[in-house]
């Protein structure tokens, strides 16, 4: 009779949920960041802007015809409005690359990252700008793997004189991770 009041007893209880996980167990290897060279190729939204004024100037000529083909003007709409956007967002469209190599230490494969590139004042500590970013990954356990990703968005603008004078550079930089998806739908987000 004991034994059964006590089964009964821990049955009824909630089960300890699991620890917290305080870290995202990745380790951070290397990280940097660089202003791509500025390509003589038109990127993918001016080779689609110059496409549209293409059409837009067929579309005008045909209006000026003594008898426009209205069933011409309607293609060439169709063709401008509903044609594939051809503006991918790729190397080639942005002005800077940030990239960091990292190191899954964790037990769990991971799929998905947020994470952030952060640049502080190297004399103050205080932080200057902080570009966040999501990344689809595949990062199986004790793999190593190099995330890189493309945007306009640029380093601070201001210098501060006296922490290139203290430390010899212009900021403190760091990769900051954020949070963590991983195979098995679990989640790790920093607090």
């Amino acid at each position: 009779m004991k034994f059964l009041c006590l089964l009964l007893l821990i049955a009824t209880f909630p089960h300890a949920a699991p620890a917290i996980q305080n870290q995202p167990q990745i380790e951070v290897l290397k990280f940097s960041w660089r202003k791509l060279p500025q390509s003589r190729f038109p990127s993918a939204k001016q080779s689609q802007e110059k496409r549209n004024e293409t059409i837009d100037a067929s579309i005008r000529a045909e209006y000026e015809q003594e008898k426009p083909d209205y069933a011409r003007i309607r293609s060439l709409e169709a063709m401008k409005n509903h044609g594939a956007p051809l503006d991918v967002p790729k190397a080639a469209d942005k002005a800077y690359e940030y990239k960091f190599k990292m190191r899954n230490t964790g037990s769990k494969q991971i799929i998905s990252l947020k994470w952030a590139y952060v640049f502080k004042d190297a004399a103050t500590g205080n932080e200057l700008v902080r570009h966040s970013f999501e990344s689809k990954v595949n990062v199986r356990p004790d793999q190593q793997k190099e995330v890189i990703l493309y945007t306009d968005s640029g380093p601070p603008m201001v210098v501060n004189a006296g922490a290139i004078k203290k430390s010899g550079q212009a900021w403190d930089e760091s990769v900051i991770i954020e949070a963590v998806e991983y195979l098995d739908g679990s989640r790790w987000a920093k607090e």
